[in-house]
């Protein structure tokens, strides 16, 4: 819930039809109904209508279940009430152009590839890698982290680890959401101080 929502004392929202859900998650009401039909998410049919429905709390499970990044679930009404402890993307990213280098990692620390790429988008939780070029151009079926070091301008040579949270395919590029993790706090200084500079 938004600060502005407890002061005002406005009730959150705590059921979703499956078409908000698949607004809030980015994907079709299609694939949500598929999902409630296999029981990959809990939920329940209006009586007579059949109209779908989805509480809060199923749709976090799902989320958690799935290991799917909280900044997915995109606000219908203003607000989502989150239990505590739980967030969505945290501050403001700035407009950028900077070109980067990384490394695909995998959960063990190997290197699987390298490439290029620009960060479009920034702040000190994660960032947006777009255009990215990959050496071998393919990606590991299992998990993995970039290891980015920008390349240019102001905040040239920070290096972050990111861990994909989402993946955008364009006619001819990629491009993923990053959440930083273990940010060194030299170069978490030096990108807010770049960010709230803008």
């Amino acid at each position: 819930m938004t600060n502005s929502s407890v002061e005002k004392g406005e009730k959150a929202k705590t059921i979703f039809t499956s078409g908000e859900v698949a607004a809030l998650i980015g994907v079709s009401r299609i694939t949500v109904n598929r999902w409630m039909d296999s029981g990959q998410i809990r939920g329940f049919n209006l009586p007579n209508s059949g109209d779908r429905r989805i509480p809060l709390e199923s749709l976090l499970d799902f989320v958690r279940q799935y290991d799917l990044p909280l900044d997915l679930l995109r606000d219908v009404d203003g607000s989502i009430p989150l239990p505590r402890g739980l967030h969505l993307r945290a501050g403001d990213r700035r407009a950028v152009e900077i070109r980067a280098k990384f490394r695909v990692r995998l959960p063990d620390g190997s290197s699987f590839d390298s490439g290029e790429g620009f960060v479009r988008n920034l702040n000190a939780g994660g960032a947006f890698l777009s255009d990215v070029s990959l050496e071998q151009g393919v990606l590991p079926a299992n998990p993995f982290v970039f290891d980015l070091e920008l390349q240019e301008g102001a905040l040239k040579g920070v290096k972050a680890r990111g861990r994909p949270v989402r993946m955008s395919v364009g006619e001819s590029a990629i491009g993923f959401g990053l959440q930083f993790e273990g940010l060194e706090e030299a170069a978490r200084s030096k990108i807010e101080r770049f960010v709230a500079a803008a």
